[in-house]
C-alpha cells in the first residue's frame, strides 16, 4: 500500500508551519521506509489535490482555525469531517478550494484517486500572524503528531 503524507502549512506564519514541521521530522525518521513518501504543499486548492493522485492513502497534516473551544487539540478527521471544518481557499480566478478539487480529481481519477484521505488537524489556539518565533508548546504538539502518525504507519 502507497502511502503519502503530505505536510501542509505556510513556513513565515508562526503555527501554519504545522504541517511542514511535523513533515520534516517524519522525513528524517522514515526515510528508508519504501511504502510512505513524504512531502510538503504551500498552497492548497488543486494543487493539493494533485498531489494525492497515484496513492492508496493520504495523510494530510495542517494547522486550522478552531472553533468550539478545540484550541491548541490535535484531531484526525476523514475527509468528510473535514470539509465540514473552514480548510477553504478564497475563489480565485487562479485556483480553487480544495474540497472542490477533490471532487473534480476523484471523477477524473477514478482508478488513481486515494481509497483513504486522513486529515490530522492541529487546531491554531488564536488568530495566525508572520512570525518566526515558535512557542514550545506548539513544538510539544508537533511531536505528538508525529507520534500519531508513525502509530498510523506502524513505524515506532
Amino acid at each position: 500500500m502507497r502511502t503519502l503524507i503530505v505536510g501542509v502549512g505556510n513556513p513565515i506564519a508562526s503555527e501554519d508551519m504545522f504541517g511542514i514541521l511535523v513533515a520534516e521530522k517524519l522525513e528524517k525518521i522514515l526515510s528508508n521506509y519504501k511504502e510512505v513518501e513524504i512531502d510538503y504543499c504551500v498552497e492548497s486548492g488543486v494543487r493539493l489535490a494533485e498531489k494525492i493522485i497515484g496513492y492508496d492513502k493520504v495523510i494530510i497534516i495542517d494547522a486550522i482555525k478552531a472553533d468550539n473551544g478545540e484550541a491548541s487539540e490535535i484531531k484526525m478527521m476523514n475527509i468528510k469531517e473535514w470539509s465540514n471544518k473552514a480548510f477553504k481557499t478564497p475563489f480565485t480566478p487562479h485556483d480553487i478550494d480544495f474540497m472542490t478539487a477533490i471532487k473534480i480529481m476523484r471523477e477524473a481519477f477514478k482508478s488513481e484517486f486515494p481509497k483513504e484521505i486522513i486529515i490530522l488537524g492541529y487546531f491554531l489556539p488564536k488568530e495566525l500572524e508572520i512570525s518566526d518565533k515558535i512557542p514550545k508548546d506548539f513544538l510539544d504538539k508537533v511531536d505528538e503528531a508525529v507520534k500519531i502518525i508513525l502509530d498510523m504507519v506502524k513505524m515506532r
